[in-house]
């Protein structure tokens, strides 16, 4: 299965059990992986056939699965139940590097589908979407109009047009989880949050 060619950074949550994932960071300039660790094509760390398989990066940590299994705990092997959450995280600089603009919402549940049907096609889908963009001397400006009651600051200006409101109704809609994240720059973080959560707080995927 290909993946589209995207910026993103690949996201998995796991609790406890068959399946070890590391969010280390690995490869040329990243460096080695833990012990015990895989360095996948993508400079990722894990455990999983994705990360120790084909393309895996010996020279920054093990490669080859093994058929060894834990004796230490009663957890069973199988990956039912382990992994929660499966999707990506994105920002607008990193999508339009690749694409020029940003996709479309069905551009976007079709790819979280893609990587569940990769992983785990029980997980819940989930998303990172940055909404805003860190400039010069702490200054950052968001990917939407100014919601009702904010305005411009010398920290903080609007686009004029809103990038993600199509993305999170199509998001609504097919039940995948979003997480809004800013980069602050030199401003308060219970202010941006506010700005956000009276832009988006209406979307149930939120």
């Amino acid at each position: 299965m290909s993946y589209p060619k995207l910026s993103l950074i690949f996201m998995l949550y796991a609790i406890a059990g068959a399946v070890k994932l590391s969010t280390d960071r690995c490869g040329s300039g990243y460096g080695k992986c833990d012990s015990g660790y895989c360095c996948s094509k993508y400079n990722w760390c894990g455990t999983s056939s994705d990360h120790c398989g084909s393309g895996c990066q010996s020279s920054y940590g093990k490669c080859g699965t093994s058929s060894s299994t834990s004796t230490s705990t009663s957890t069973s092997t199988s990956t039912s139940g382990k992994i929660q959450y499966v999707g990506f995280r994105f920002s607008e600089g990193g999508v339009k590097d690749n694409y020029g603009s940003i996709p479309k919402g069905e551009q976007w549940v079709s790819y979280v589908n893609k990587f569940k049907n990769k992983i785990y096609s029980s997980a819940q889908g989930v998303v990172i979407v940055i909404v805003s963009t860190y400039h010069s001397s702490g200054k950052i400006s968001f990917g939407f109009k100014a919601p009702s009651g904010y305005s411009a600051t010398d920290h903080i200006s609007y686009g004029s047009s809103d990038l993600y409101e199509d993305i999170l109704t199509k998001f609504d809609s097919e039940g995948i989880k979003v997480w809004l994240q800013v980069e602050p720059g030199n401003n308060d973080l219970v202010t941006l949050a506010k700005i956000v959560f009276a832009k988006y707080k209406k979307h149930k995927c939120v």
